[in-house]
This record gives C-alpha cells, structure tokens and sequence, in this order.
C-alpha cells in the first residue's frame, strides 16, 4: 500500500510538471532578448502606383524577404510578391493583416515600400518551406536603395543609383547606368554592366563580374576571392591586397610583396582597389 501511494505521488508530480511545460508560451532568444513566437503564413500582395516626376527616390525596407527590381520604361512602380502576416489562415482578413505589416508612403521626392518584419512572428509561421518575396518594377531612371536581412537582392535595368544592404545572401546588379553601393556578408556580390563608381563590401563572400570601369571601384571582401573581367578599352590603375593568396590574371601585376601589386591599364584615369585576405585577385582584360 505504501509503494502505490509512493508511485502515485510521483505519477501526480511528473504529469504536474508536464502541465505546467505545456502551459508555457515558446520563445526564443533574439539579440538577447526573450521573443514570444507568434502564429504566421504567407499571402500575396500586388499593387500599381503612378510615379510623378516629382518622385526621384525608391526605398524598399524589408526583412527576411528576398527583393528583386527592375527598371522599366513606364511610369508606374508595380510590385508583387508573397508575404508573411501574422495570424491563422482563414481565421483572420487577408487584406487586414497586408495592411498591418505593408506600407506604401510618399514623403518628399521619395516612395517608400516597407515591409515590417516584428520580432514576434520571426519564428512563427506555417513550415510550408516557402520563402517571402517581393517583385518590384519602377521606371528605369529612379534612384533605388533595397534593405533587407537574410535574402537575397537583385536590381537589374537602372540608369541612375542603385543601394543594397542585406546580411547572409547574395547581391545581383546588372545593368546599372549609376553608382553601385553594396553590403552583404555569407554571401557573393555579381556585378555586371555597372556603369558608374561601385562600392562593395563582403565578407565571407566572393565579388566577381564583368563590367566596364566608369568610376572608381572599391571591392571588399575576405576569406573569398575578387575576381573582375573588363574591356581591353579599361583607362584604371589597380591597386590590389591579399593575403595567403596570390594575384592572377591576364594583365601586368607590379608586385610589391606577396599577395600586393598594381597595374595600369590605358591611361589610369580611375582607380580601382581590390582588398581580400585569404582569396586570390583576379584580373582578366578581354
């Protein structure tokens, strides 16, 4: 008799302990802060906005949402794309729950197109594997400037500037009649066809491409490679740095030490730097 009291008392003990778990809400840790985990899914958004020539400036903010742009003829900027909104699906209003979380605003000479990203759905959501996207089109001769975290970005089709910030992802830019200023990081940057200055800044991730030099360059990055291809028209001096690494490449390396070297290419009219450690430089003319 003693025995079965005994066992029936730790019995009411494990399923207390077990009622009092399932009782607690899931959280997580972010940034070192205690984040409740929130219910999500995903759900579409499109949308068409006149453009007056008053508007110079496009600005996407986003979070954990991979963002494309492209630059068109026409005077309208369009967007589409799959998002993620807190909630149930089919238990809350589609359309209520885009407007929580998208916004589209014009302040000055600027339209902005943010997507907010609250810390308490980061961890929620449906587990469908799909990932949240945004496609945005805007007339070709806008500045664009894209923040996102954890996705990647593409411009592609600009004829004036184009601005990127992400975090663990790959950078795309083609075709960019303007200046080019890229940060990322676990992730490569692609540059082809940039016809103005380009600043890019890595780490972890390779930066390669082809493209003319029509301003000034400055690419870095580490524990990756540089690789560029330009025309044999090219008018640059390169000065490139690496370490435990070499510099490679058809054109005529100067070296000033292992893993340090310039060349001038035509008349040297614009400079282009190249900074790795633990990657080779690569320089090809063709």
């Amino acid at each position: 008799m003693t025995n079965k009291l005994v066992w029936l008392a730790l019995s009411l003990i494990v399923i207390g302990c077990v009622g009092v778990a399932i009782e607690r809400p899931t959280v997580n840790i972010v940034d070192g802060r205690v984040v409740q985990s929130t219910a999500s899914y995903m759900t579409g958004i499109h949308g068409r906005i006149p453009v007056q020539h008053s508007i110079t400036n496009v600005v996407v903010n986003t979070a954990d949402t991979s963002v494309t742009v492209t630059g068109s003829t026409g005077e309208t900027v369009t967007y589409t794309g799959e998002i993620r909104v807190p909630g149930h699906e089919g238990q809350n209003n589609p359309h209520q729950a885009v407007q929580s979380e998208w916004s589209t605003k014009v302040v000055g000479n600027t339209l902005h197109l943010t997507l907010k990203q609250p810390l308490s759905t980061a961890f929620g959501g449906d587990w469908s594997g799909q990932a949240p996207y945004l496609h945005v089109v805007v007339p070709k001769g806008e500045s664009v400037q894209v923040t996102t975290t954890n996705a990647d970005v593409q411009l592609r089709s600009l004829s004036h500037n184009g601005t990127v910030q992400t975090s663990n992802a790959d950078i795309v830019v083609s075709d960019i009649g303007g200046t080019a200023n890229l940060v990322t990081s676990n992730g490569s940057v692609n540059l082809d066809n940039v016809l103005g200055p380009v600043t890019a800044s890595d780490s972890n991730g390779e930066i390669y491409g082809t493209s003319p030099i029509g301003g000034d360059w400055s690419l870095r990055t580490s524990n990756a490679g540089i690789s560029i291809t330009v025309p044999r028209s090219t008018n640059a001096v390169i000065q490139a740095s690496t370490s435990n690494a070499s510099l490679n490449g058809n054109v005529g390396w100067n070296n000033a030490g292992v893993g340090q070297g310039t060349c001038r290419l035509g008349t040297g009219s614009r400079t282009v730097e190249l900074v790795t450690s633990n990657g080779s430089i690569t320089v090809n003319q063709s």
